[in-house]
């Protein structure tokens, strides 16, 4: 039931994620339309690793209960900590007012995370699968 949820959920965050990746080619925001493209802007860079999670809950899913149950232990804590951290940097809560060094810290800090989550995935389903 667990498996189905997960997989479920992370499918439909991803599918999200592509809508708002394309706002404006699927005609919800106007080109011109700011205040909507940035709100939709944020929502995708917030769930941009969301696809990362289908991923591997798409293949744990297959896999014996016991490569799934391993993987979920580290995910449950790993994906709050991932997704709150994520929205913090796309809500850029942590620029300073006059806007100096704006992305300098943003893309190296999200590729750590990710692939934080990534190689820790991997290794758990690793050490399960042996």
């Amino acid at each position: 039931m667990k498996k189905s949820i997960i997989l479920g959920i992370s499918f439909c965050v991803s599918l999200l994620t592509l809508v708002a990746n394309n706002s404006v080619n699927l005609q919800i925001c106007s080109a011109l339309d700011y205040s909507c493209r940035t709100g939709w802007d944020t929502l995708e860079k917030s769930t941009y690793f969301f696809p990362i999670i289908f991923l591997f809950s798409l293949i744990t899913y297959f896999a014996p209960e016991r490569v799934f149950n391993a993987w979920f232990r580290f995910a449950k804590v790993a994906i709050p900590i991932i997704f709150l951290l994520s929205l913090a940097i796309n809500l850029e809560l942590h620029h300073d007012p006059q806007g100096e060094l704006q992305d300098m810290f943003d893309v190296p800090a999200l590729v750590l995370l990710y692939s934080i989550f990534t190689f820790g995935s991997t290794w758990q389903i690793y050490k399960a699968w042996k």
